[in-house]
């Protein structure tokens, strides 16, 4: 790999992620809020990567709350910061105009279907990989 695109590696798996985790709740979010969000995907590149850092401070800070508040205090800003940076990007694709799609009455047969083929293409997929992949 060159390695003027090697920045791009990591953009890519965090896109993937975020896409396939899309894809696999679209038609349930379809049938019980019939909204359809077309700003989804780049807010979730924007916030994914501080999800861990935010979670794992959050519990460090209420760990060591147990002993010591002031302890915790430093801690707790930085959860504080990382979720203030979250809140104002999903805040910010949500006042995009047209951001979302209203689909009125999304049938549940429709999204028991699209269950049932997103299955079927990732068995497909999956009995593809072990016959390509060498043991």
């Amino acid at each position: 790999i060159p390695k003027k695109i090697l920045f791009i590696l990591p953009l890519r798996e965090l896109m993937a992620a975020s896409l396939g985790a899309q894809i696999s709740v679209l038609p349930f979010i379809l049938y019980k809020m019939g909204t359809l969000s077309l700003v989804a995907l780049p807010a979730n590149i924007l916030i994914l990567p501080l999800i861990p850092f935010a979670m794992g401070f959050g519990a460090l800070a209420g760990f060591i709350g147990m002993f010591s508040v002031g302890l915790a205090l430093p801690v707790s800003w930085l959860t504080h910061m990382i979720l203030q940076y979250v809140t104002a990007v999903v805040t910010y694709c949500a006042r995009i105009p047209y951001a979302a799609i209203v689909i009125k009455d999304f049938p549940g047969g429709l999204c028991l279907g699209v269950y049932a083929l997103l299955v079927l293409w990732i068995y497909r997929a999956w009995k593809q990989y072990e016959k390509e992949e060498p043991r």
